[in-house]
């Protein structure tokens, strides 16, 4: 009898893990199902694991019709994009950690992709973008990520050491509480065109495509936007603390710029649309729930693309309201960039899988 009770409880408990593999393997092919709104409309880049070590940015060189990842082993990497295949790496940093070791990199392209930067957290290299010969080199220690203008202007933050500071580093504060600042120069020339000593520190800093702007956002939860050329803030915003600002960008006639943040309790991100002549506040609308890190404008500026968790919403930039939605990668959407003539949009995830999704072939898109 307790034999038979036994087995009958075995059964029920092997009944109920078939059904749950049957439940997970339906949502999984459904997600699949709606991440390809069409299976011509999007598609997936493939490359072999061992080149991949997560991928830290991507960028589109518009005019050459390539994509660059910088991967987070110190590596380049450049894609065909017809293919979706690997067509040239280069390590750019190497040391005794051997290539699991996690750098700092990004990459940009310059000057109609004349040339290519490539930062790191100890130099900044030019390189010709064909070739991929260094042009020029620079020893700079870079604090987290830089942004690139495209007429070559580089901003990016750095921690403000002293020369004497013999402190070992394991001993020294975080990062988020050292004195930081941001420097602004000329990738070519290496001049400095402006810089400024932030006590609190920086936690993201965008530069606008022209070199003319540039946004900045303080760990003390400030917004501010700069005046390059005259190297003076032109308005500031203060956040409220809870909030957490994890995007942005701006328009491309350089009206406007969004901020996206997340209030953490409840867990709903939002975004903040400023005018940049009236210095004030154009639009504040919901993003979605959870956490949205990428977003980006299109450059006819007819759309808007955010990325919460493993969802892409596609917005009408003028009206701001909603188009469509696209469910990718479960592991969430890290990055989004559009082609030069928004027709596409590409689209990295946490996982470093890379996706292309044609615009065109979506009804939103025909419809004026």
């Amino acid at each position: 009898m307790y034999r038979l009770h036994l087995g009958i409880r075995m059964f029920d408990l092997f009944r109920n893990i078939l059904l749950f593999l049957l439940f997970f393997l339906t949502m999984d092919c459904e997600i699949f199902k709606k991440k390809s709104s069409g299976d011509d409309n999007i598609k997936e880049f493939y490359a072999p694991h061992e080149d991949l070590c997560g991928t830290r940015s991507i960028i589109w060189a518009a005019e050459k019709e390539m994509l660059i990842s910088s991967e987070n082993c110190g590596k380049i990497i450049e894609w065909d994009f017809k293919t979706g295949k690997i067509i040239y790496r280069e390590r750019i940093v190497i040391d005794s950690w051997g290539k699991t070791a996690t750098h700092r990199i990004q990459a940009d392209s310059i000057l109609n992709d004349e040339y290519l930067v490539v930062t790191t957290e100890e130099k900044v290299i030019v390189k010709n973008f064909m070739t991929k010969k260094n042009i020029k080199e620079y020893n700079e220690k870079i604090l987290f990520t830089s942004s690139i203008s495209t007429n070559g202007l580089i901003a990016f933050y750095k921690e403000n050491e002293s020369k004497d500071d013999k402190t070992p580093k394991e001993n020294k504060i975080s990062q988020s509480k050292q004195p930081a600042g941001f420097e602004i120069r000329e990738s070519l020339t290496w001049r400095n065109k402006c810089s400024k000593l932030v006590k609190k520190g920086i936690n993201r800093i965008e530069i606008s495509k022209s070199g003319k702007y540039l946004i900045m956002h303080e760990y003390e939860n400030k917004i501010s936007l700069w005046d390059v050329e005259k190297c003076t803030d032109i308005f500031t915003v203060s956040l409220e603390d809870s909030n957490r600002v994890h995007g942005l960008d701006f328009d491309a006639n350089e009206k406007y710029f969004i901020v996206s943040y997340m209030n953490f309790s409840p867990p709903i991100s939002k975004a903040l649309v400023f005018n940049i002549k009236t210095e004030h506040l154009f639009r504040e609308f919901k993003l979605g729930n959870g956490y949205c890190p990428a977003l980006a404008i299109s450059p006819d500026e007819r759309f808007l693309a955010t990325g919460c968790d493993n969802r892409i919403q596609l917005w009408d930039w003028k009206t701001l309201q909603k188009l469509f939605s696209l469910g990718v990668d479960q592991s969430g959407v890290f990055e989004l960039i559009f082609t030069k003539d928004s027709k596409g949009l590409f689209i990295r995830t946490a996982v470093a899988r890379f996706f292309y999704w044609d615009l065109t072939k979506e009804e939103f898109y025909k419809t004026e």
